[in-house]
């Protein structure tokens, strides 16, 4: 009984370690996106919360809890995701 259930639990890991992840933004997988923070190359701050992004020079970045902060150096990452950039650090961009 005991080796039923072991290779029952195996199973079971096996199909949810090879499972892909969920790639039309419903369950983000973002651990990709927020390791650029620690290789230093984050160009682009966002706000999970009120879906803006900004440089990380910009004010109104540093202003983002923790708990809503996104950063990546994927523009086009937040733009399929419907982020708005922020007025007054980005603009408008074309």
């Amino acid at each position: 009984m005991k080796k039923l259930l072991f290779i029952l639990l195996i199973f079971i890991f096996i199909l949810t370690a090879c499972s892909e992840p969920d790639t039309n933004g419903a369950g983000q997988n973002l651990s990709n996106i927020t390791d650029a923070s620690h290789s230093g190359n984050v160009l682009y701050v966002a706000n999970t919360s009120s879906k803006t992004y900004h440089l990380p020079s910009c004010y109104l970045a540093d202003t983002i809890k923790e708990e809503n902060r996104l950063e990546t150096k994927d523009e086009s990452f937040l733009r399929t995701r419907k982020y708005t950039s922020c007025k007054i650090c980005i603009g408008n961009p074309n």
